[in-house]
């Protein structure tokens, strides 16, 4: 079955100039590296200046750029960020296509592509890496795809400039092909997809080779999970200039002692979160409450655009409070508007005052989808309480590296959970980190004397690795030596015997490393400063791009030179896979009570479009008996000035908007996280019944063109072409009963009995 991307399609001539990603790289050891291709298409009647902004996962950097325009190639240089800019400039006007890849904020880069005239083809090629960690026997190798919507607006935080945009169009579908070498001792791993559908094949030469099945979209991160991974600590070393540069990579044990908290829990309940985000979190409460002893204190708080605290302060929790705390838990929805995580953090930490007899370990667990900028504004907030915030990343596209900055500049970790990933793991991880006191005396023992050495992190956490660079002018004579002490007991690991390796992304990571380092204090000091220029001399030496430098290359045109100043194309981010209905921008109308949940891809008369569907089935009259759902398949007449075709549920089918009056928000967002919550159990549970059946996700567009389900749909209703004319009901209800007509669809494709349906169903009651 042909893959149809989960969009509609653009019909003003002027579509987005970006054509399709290639993404290839490899994992060895705990080094990944990618090559990702953009192939760029100018469709227009005139001359275009692309800009696109893309995100890295945390801890990447740019190794590398090249650019292909007519048959030639050209390869980019790091340069100061002023000249370069400058010189950008200058070839722009000369009528010459210039490209410049700059970091716009943490974890978000832009290329700008001047001067692709009419019909030409071009491709941006950029090569990254990142140093792994190994966390209880598991390596996350996350490639970040999808930029979502940021409540922030981060021109106004100045962390992005105005011709740079995270903004997303409903009409932009972009696919994305992805492949992904294991060597080594990570080809023995055992490995997963929980974000899509994925083949494995053993190659000739020993590796194996993990690719997308079939093309996917920008529209979500692709994580791969590598388990089961005899992990050590090891040391590897090689050329930098004059001397060499050292990575240590310690895997310490898990202390025996453990200690009871305070524990205060901020779980994001804004709009962004609606669906899978919400069920997810909500799951994840419930773990979270699992782990609570007797001797721990505990508070509850959500937020949005304000801050409710559930539990108004902090309790023992004792079995009846938890009975209490599981209450709350069950009346939490995604229905707080905004995203203030600044207003949140500083109630939570500010206004919520500690018991007398509360334990002095004291941790704030943030469960968020993290869909904000502004860290730099955040920095001073999170540092100067005195307590260590530990995350959780939900969703398909939560931003990585926030997340990951704030827990460590505070001595916390990050955890992520992406719908259809277990949820019992990484809460339970997370618990064992908040229970870990704060080391003492740490220290790192090189051997030698070194010329700059990396920080040890503020928290030390037994079975996850520890990787620390340095500098020196000589070889290491004995393996390095990290020694520390937890609530008195004193550990030491050493790195094992020093390798080389003649890899030069080694010594650049080091540097980069480095200069994070100095960037980190001159945040916290709020200015340049002197650094600046030990910042910049360190990126250049190192070819690194930060906010000090920026790739550049310049193709010179021969002939057919540009002339006059092109048209700006800010290329728009597809929107992200969230199971959520919540997300439509419909001003200020609500929706209507009478609603046509799926449209067809027309934007030209879609109501007479369905009318002539034939793919309207009689028995839709069935399936609607079978769950007590009173359902119509003739198509709702609208006019042209109702029509609203750009609203999406789970990201996928358009829906048809209209002005309505008195539509209960709440109950209908209630519905919605329900609805998500509903498609992630079936997925699980069709995970469960036959583990051998690979994942499939639970959007209808991945369902439909997966070869397991499509076998299982011959001869039966598309439930994308199902169409329910509910005016007649409340609102809630429609939605209801709407809901109902399409897990059951879903159900019978994945061959699900009846019984389980209702199981799920049980657990999440729709009503």
């Amino acid at each position: 079955m042909a893959s149809v991307p989960p969009t509609l399609s653009k019909t003003d001539g002027n579509s987005p100039s970006l054509v399709s990603v290639q993404a290839k790289g490899q994992v060895e050891g705990l080094f990944f590296k990618m090559t990702v291709t953009q192939k760029y298409r100018n469709d227009t009647g005139h001359n275009l200046e692309l800009v696109y902004t893309f995100p890295l996962s945390h801890g990447a950097e740019l190794m590398e750029l090249k650019f292909r325009l007519g048959g030639r190639e050209m390869t980019g240089v790091v340069m100061e960020k002023r000249l370069a800019e400058e010189t950008y400039e200058e070839t722009l006007a000369d009528g010459d296509t210039p490209v410049l890849v700059s970091k716009s904020s943490e974890g978000l880069f832009t290329v700008n592509l001047g001067n692709l005239l009419p019909g030409e083809e071009a491709e941006v090629e950029y090569a990254y890496a990142q140093l792994l960690k190994v966390e209880d026997g598991r390596i996350r190798v996350v490639v970040p795809t999808a930029v979502a919507e940021r409540y922030d607006d981060l021109h106004e935080t100045g962390e992005l400039r105005i011709h740079e945009s995270v903004e997303v169009s409903r009409s932009a579908s972009y696919p994305l092909s992805l492949e992904i070498d294991l060597i080594g001792i990570v080809s023995k791993a055992s490995v997963s997809c929980p974000t899509h559908i994925i083949s494995i094949k053993n190659t000739k030469n020993g590796r194996v080779k993990v690719a997308l099945s079939p093309v996917a979209w920008l529209d979500r991160d692709f994580v791969l999970l590598l388990d089961d991974l005899p992990a050590g600590s090891f040391a590897l070393s090689a050329a930098s200039g004059d001397g060499m540069a050292v990575l240590a990579s310690f895997l310490p044990p898990r202390p025996e002692k453990s200690c009871p908290v305070l524990l205060h829990v901020l779980v994001d309940c804004s709009q962004s979160m609606a669906g899978k985000g919400i069920g997810t979190a909500v799951r994840a409460l419930g773990f979270v409450a699992d782990n609570l002893g007797p001797d721990d204190y505990v508070s509850l708080s959500r937020f949005g655009n304000f801050v409710e605290h559930l539990t108004r302060q902090p309790f023992k929790a004792s079995p009846e409070k938890i009975g209490d705390l599981l209450k709350h838990i069950g009346t939490i929805e995604a229905n707080m508007g905004g995203t203030r995580l600044d207003l949140a953090l500083q109630s939570t930490l500010n206004d919520l005052k500690d018991p007398k007899n509360a334990p002095k370990n004291k941790a704030l667990l943030l469960i968020t989808d993290c869909q904000v900028g502004g860290l730099h504004a955040l920095r001073k907030t999170a540092t100067s309480a005195g307590v260590r915030i530990f995350t959780v990343g939900v969703g398909l596209s939560p931003v990585e590296s926030f997340l990951r900055t704030l827990s460590d500049l505070t001595g916390g970790s990050a955890e992520f959970v992406t719908p259809g990933e277990e949820v019992a793991r990484p809460i339970n991880r997370i618990f064992r980190h908040i229970r870990t006191p704060l080391p003492e005396k740490a220290r790192i023992d090189w051997g030698v004397k070194v010329a700059w050495g990396s920080g040890i992190p503020k928290s030390i956490f037994g079975g996850d690795s520890v990787n620390l660079f340095a500098f020196t002018d000589e070889g290491i004579k004995s393996p390095p030596t990290l020694r520390y002490e937890i609530d008195g007991e004193g550990f030491e690991v050493q790195a094992g015997d020093l390798e080389r390796t003649g890899d030069t992304c080694l010594a650049r990571l080091a540097g980069a490393a480095q200069v994070a380092s100095l960037e980190s204090l001159e945040l916290d000091s709020r200015g340049f400063g002197d650094r600046g220029k030990e910042i910049l001399a360190l990126a250049l030496k190192h070819r690194l791009v930060t906010a000090h430098t920026n790739l550049f290359l310049a193709h010179k045109r021969l002939t057919d030179k540009a002339d006059g100043i092109p048209f700006l194309q800010v290329i728009p981010q597809m929107v992200p896979k969230y199971g959520t209905i919540d997300r439509f921008k419909v001003a200020d109308h609500n929706l209507p009570a009478a609603k046509r949940l799926i449209a067809p891809k027309s934007e030209k008369a879609p109501h007479k479009a369905a009318a002539k569907s034939p793919r309207i089935h009689h028995t839709l009259q069935n399936k609607a008996k079978a769950v007590g759902v009173k359902a119509d398949s003739r198509p709702m007449k609208t006019s042209g000035s109702e029509w609203r075709p750009k609203g999406f549920i789970d990201g996928e089918g358009p829906v048809s908007l209209r002005p309505g009056v008195g539509t209960n928000m709440d109950k209908l967002k209630g519905s919605a996280a329900r609805f998500s919550g509903i498609i992630s159990e079936i997925n699980l549970a069709a995970e469960k019944r036959d583990a051998s059946g690979g994942y499939l996700y639970g959007s209808f567009s991945g369902l439909l063109n997966s070869p397991e389900v499509a076998e299982k749909l011959k001869g039966a209703p598309n439930p994308l072409s199902f169409f329910v004319d509910l005016a007649g009901l409340p609102q809630e209800e429609a939605m209801v009963q709407a809901i109902a007509l399409i897990c059951l669809a879903l159900a019978q494709a994945k061959g699900l009995s009846d019984r389980v349906l209702k199981l799920i169903l049980g657990e999440y009651p729709l009503a």
